[in-house]
């Protein structure tokens, strides 16, 4: 669970306080829940959901997770469109505001609007930026703007700068379209069982680069001379 210091996962309480059994259509190892401080219990399994297309009638997997969101988003354009795509979206007041969490891929997002912290000033940001990565291992700050001109790639750099070897990442978007797009992307990457497809791909191309490499051909000839 991303959230350690404001969550504790349970088993499914079936409200009685005793541990239910996993949900009919959910295997024992896909069942998850998690309680917040606020003691709402949300369930946090994250399950293919499959379509049929109306052109052949072939069966596609649409990957489907759990988002919690901070409750200063709920009418933001961001949280409209997760649901749209039937992502499980919840909102909690006990995580950091501006926050989006993807509790089943152990990535975190702050967003924020460039102009908003050239208004208020960098300070204070700095500041809930230090307790969300404190709180999120894996975190990544998402700096929107309509267009990125020398002033927004100033703020960029110094937040880059102070937070230099942290486990920040900041990353510039335009709209909350590709801000979604991007979230998604690298929580699909994180999860299971995509995460392992990636690693073995990466391992499969790293064997077949050394394999094929002129530099390794002629270590292994050189190698070969010596003997």
């Amino acid at each position: 669970m991303v959230i350690r210091s404001q969550s504790r996962c349970t088993p499914w309480s079936s409200g009685g306080g005793k541990a239910a059994a996993a949900p009919p259509h959910l295997t024992p190892a896909l069942f998850r829940a998690c309680v917040f401080s606020d003691g709402v219990t949300w369930d946090l399994t994250a399950e293919p959901v499959k379509k049929m297309t109306e052109s052949c009638g072939q069966e596609q997997t649409r990957w489907i997770t759990t988002v919690i969101m901070s409750t200063a988003l709920q009418d933001h354009e961001i949280s409209t469109i997760l649901q749209r795509q039937h992502h499980r979206v919840r909102y909690s007041e006990s995580v950091e505001t501006g926050s989006v969490i993807f509790p089943l891929s152990g990535v975190a997002f702050i967003l924020s609007d460039t102009q908003d912290l050239l208004r208020t000033g960098e300070e204070q940001f700095s500041e809930r930026i230090q307790k969300f990565i404190g709180i999120h291992r894996n975190s990544f700050l998402v700096l929107s703007a309509a267009l990125h001109g020398s002033e927004e790639w100033n703020v960029m750099f110094r937040i880059q700068k102070r937070f230099l070897g942290s486990n920040l990442r900041v990353i510039p978007v335009h709209n909350p379209a590709e801000t979604v797009k991007l979230m998604l992307t690298m929580a699909k990457m994180t999860s299971k069982p995509q995460a392992d497809d990636t690693r073995y791909k990466l391992e499969m191309t790293k064997a077949q680069i050394i394999e094929k490499s002129p530099v390794w051909k002629m270590l292994q000839e050189y190698q070969l001379h010596c003997n």
